[in-house]
């Protein structure tokens, strides 16, 4: 029987806008006027508590449970879309005309109300709930619309994935690896498991958690010499070299770091696997390493390659940074430490970097069939890497840079977040936009 571990104490703050009861509106506001609230907050059962200035609007609203009122579209360019509202209102009598009757009472100021209907994903595997939840890592960057562009099934295009200790028995990796290189690690938390499925874990196979990469096949390398005390990790270069090498293969994930230095010879490497048409994907680092989030990591800062950093997606944006569990709001650089120290948390963050996605609370496997949430860029960068095989397996003739190019000029704007702002240039150009 499949086993459900907790790595770290999640809180998943979440509210189900499918319930019954919940309905979701556009309401596009008249140019120059404004229904903003004069104050808004949360109450512990996750609606909103509003203020507003006109007794009518207030009355409304206060025999109201509110659980979204904001701009629907913040990044917008085009003025009807900037003048655009959603709302999530507990009502299941409540009417477009009665809506923006209310907002229209004292003053005309609504254009157009419309509500939402529930929709769907065309194609939605059956593996991607996990414990009756939607995968959110993979709703964040879009998968189930990639997947209706492809879904990796190009057989010129494998992901390489050099590890210290792979199980290939996994579950998630029995029918996905076609070629493994080296020892079969007994580890039940060995580290190439959850990268190598986080990047092309078996997808719609009834089991345990979909992946981005969802088709794509695998080669994995546990080449490794076994570390001790003043061991170098540059076998973990070769590994790099050596996958590269391999017919078929177009993208290679390296969740580990080298050094705090560089040197000539790594950065040799890694510009020989670029040319020859093989794109490298690197975890930007978890905070703790090289003196600091805001120091290079090597090979990452050589360059010829896509470096990731993470980002959270499990918790709306107006979630508050209080009490004793993890908030990890989406696309919010930092996470607020609950568990632990109270304190507010980052992933690496620097110039070198050249995309963010999801890090904090991702859903991995262990063992053979076991499954818990983890943190770490280790898992944000095959996610990238799983995309990246999603590109190439429309046009296996793309250049590395090429491919580099669409993932980081796709990529959702993540600046305009207050608590990102402080990392301005440092995350790449925003969050991965499979689709």
């Amino acid at each position: 029987m499949k086993t459900k571990l907790l790595f770290f104490a999640i809180f998943f703050y979440f509210i189900s806008y499918s319930q019954t009861n919940i309905k979701n509106f556009y309401v596009v506001v008249k140019t120059n006027a404004s229904i903003e609230p004069s104050s808004k907050s949360v109450n512990n059962d996750g609606h909103l508590i509003m203020t507003f200035n006109e007794t009518s609007l207030q009355s409304f609203f206060n025999d109201k449970k509110v659980y979204k009122y904001e701009k629907a579209f913040p990044t917008a360019k085009t003025p009807y879309l900037q003048r655009t509202y959603i709302l999530a209102i507990d009502d299941n009598e409540l009417s477009e005309l009665a809506l923006k009757n209310a907002f229209n009472l004292s003053t005309d100021r609504i254009e157009y109300v419309k509500e939402l209907e529930k929709g769907g994903y065309l194609h939605e595997p059956n593996d991607y709930y996990y414990e009756g939840t939607p995968l959110r890592q993979l709703d964040l960057i879009r998968a189930p619309l990639a997947w209706e562009v492809t879904k990796g099934d190009n057989p010129n295009v494998v992901i390489g994935i050099a590890e210290g200790a792979v199980n290939p028995n996994n579950e998630e990796l029995l029918t996905k690896i076609i070629q493994h290189l080296g020892p079969t690690s007994t580890d039940f938390w060995a580290h190439g498991i959850a990268v190598a499925s986080a990047a092309a874990g078996a997808t719609d196979n009834g089991l345990g958690i979909a992946s981005i990469g969802y088709n794509t096949k695998l080669i994995t390398d546990s080449n490794y010499v076994p570390y001790v005390t003043g061991n170098s990790q540059s076998n973990s270069i070769r590994q790099l070299l050596e996958l590269s090498q391999i017919p078929n293969l177009k993208v290679v994930n390296g969740s580990w770091y080298v050094g705090c230095t560089p040197n000539n010879v790594d950065s040799l490497v890694i510009k020989e696997i670029w040319d020859s048409g093989v794109l490298p994907v690197f975890a930007a680092g978890n905070g703790g390493q090289c003196g600091g989030a805001g120091n290079y990591l090597y090979p990452q800062a050589y360059g010829n390659s896509v470096v990731v950093t993470s980002v959270g997606h499990t918790d709306e944006y107006d979630t508050p940074y209080t009490g004793s569990q993890n908030v990890r709001k989406k696309d919010v650089h930092q996470f607020y430490d609950g568990a632990n120290t109270g304190t507010m948390m980052t992933h690496h963050h620097y110039d070198k970097i050249d995309i963010s996605a999801p890090g904090y609370g991702v859903v991995i496997t262990v063992g053979t069939n076991s499954y818990y949430a983890s943190y770490g860029t280790s898992y944000a960068s095959p996610i990238v890497a799983g995309a990246a095989a999603l590109v190439f397996s429309l046009n296996p003739n793309l250049t590395p840079a090429q491919v580099k190019e669409i993932l980081k000029t796709t990529a959702d704007d993540i600046y305009w977040i207050p608590e990102n702002v402080q990392y301005q240039g440092l995350l790449g150009t925003g969050r991965l936009n499979a689709f």
